[in-house]
């Protein structure tokens, strides 16, 4: 049974690198061609760097930022490194990862913006004026503020408590996907009939829905696209999990209280606030020479572009690795002055997935 009361915080961005496990990968170049390299300029710094030489070291690994894997690797001797990471994608799809071979390019990930992604207040729930207090949790951390603002892209567990007139207290638990692209999108919903019968549904014009699953405070009541019944309970969780047609699978919630009509509808409404997307995007990050560059978005021809994709043998945690040959042409912006640069790329690379 899952815990029905959570509460918010948002994770620090950093550098996206915090619980990131990293594998040095044994390297056995063959003579003249080594397995990992990066070559090419960028600003006034001329590159030419190889595993296996002044002590350069390929690692590769995965990590968890706000919920999402990204996969990585870094060419990296000391202070001096080149990293490329990849968000993964398709999040609302079960059961589908990145697999390298499955792309020619890769866009440069879009840049966070100063301002939230996704804001929520008390105002926009539609029975607001039934509320006097409301509450967030973050993947079961505590959130400050009855107003929501997520400002990174991510999957969360979200939680609203919410405390009515009347003096009590309900609390519904909802995945949203942030800043990544939703194949799928639905809003539960439902109408109290004058005989307080509840008639649930799906309202996805868009999408058709294969099936639904309904759950009255975790236990199983029904099927079907939609669903009519008579509650036992005057205030209950009605939750629904949704397969649609095209295989994206999603979890709603929604708190309602027949007796005094009180509700708390859908709120993964929120979703849809952010129109930057994240999905299968990089990140190339260059430290070189005492100078730090970051891969800028949005311009012309600025992708990663794939020319072959190499099986590799697997990290020390048994993650697949595959060498990434390719090319990358753009613009980087110098971290220290804010100066933008030219770069011209070619590589040889590792990326664990």
């Amino acid at each position: 049974m899952k815990r029905r009361i959570f509460h918010i915080i948002l994770p620090v961005l950093g550098l996206m690198l915090f619980s990131c496990k990293k594998d040095e990968l044994p390297v056995t170049p063959t003579e003249n061609n080594p397995v990992f390299s990066v070559s090419g300029k960028i600003g006034n710094n001329q590159l030419d760097l190889s595993a296996g030489e002044n002590d350069f070291f390929m690692h590769t690994g995965t990590f968890s930022w706000n919920g999402v894997r990204q996969f990585q690797g870094n060419l990296t001797s000391g202070s001096n490194n080149i990293e490329m990471q990849i968000s993964d994608g398709l999040l609302d799809v079960p059961g589908i990862e990145l697999d390298p071979d499955d792309f020619q390019s890769f866009s440069i990930a879009p840049n966070l913006p100063g301002d939230p992604l996704a804001v929520y207040s008390l105002q926009d729930f539609y029975y607001s004026q039934n509320i006097t207090s409301l509450s967030w949790e973050i993947n079961g951390e505590p959130y400050s503020g009855q107003q929501l603002k997520i400002f990174e892209p991510g999957r969360y567990q979200l939680c609203a408590t919410v405390e009515f007139l009347n003096g009590n207290v309900a609390t519904t638990c909802n995945e949203v996907i942030i800043g990544y692209q939703k194949n799928a999108f639905g809003v539960l919903k439902h109408l109290v009939t004058d005989n307080n019968k509840i008639f649930a549904f799906i309202d996805s014009p868009n999408n058709p829905i294969e099936s639904v699953e309904w759950l009255v405070n975790d236990s199983l009541i029904g099927t079907g696209v939609d669903f009519k019944f008579t509650p036992v309970l005057s205030a209950f969780v009605l939750e629904a999990k949704i397969h649609y047609e095209n295989g994206v699978y999603r979890e709603k919630e929604v708190f309602i209280d027949v007796i005094n009509n009180n509700f708390i509808e859908d709120f993964t409404v929120l979703e849809n606030q952010a129109n930057l997307f994240w999905d299968h995007k990089a990140m190339l990050k260059i430290n070189y020479g005492g100078r730090s560059y970051i891969a800028l978005p949005n311009s012309t021809g600025n992708d990663i572009i794939i020319d072959d994709v190499i099986p590799f043998q697997n990290n020390n945690s048994g993650q697949n690795v595959s060498i990434l040959k390719g090319k990358f042409s753009g613009f980087f912006m110098d971290v220290l002055n804010q100066e933008i640069v030219e770069g011209d790329l070619n590589f040889s690379f590792g990326i664990a997935h």
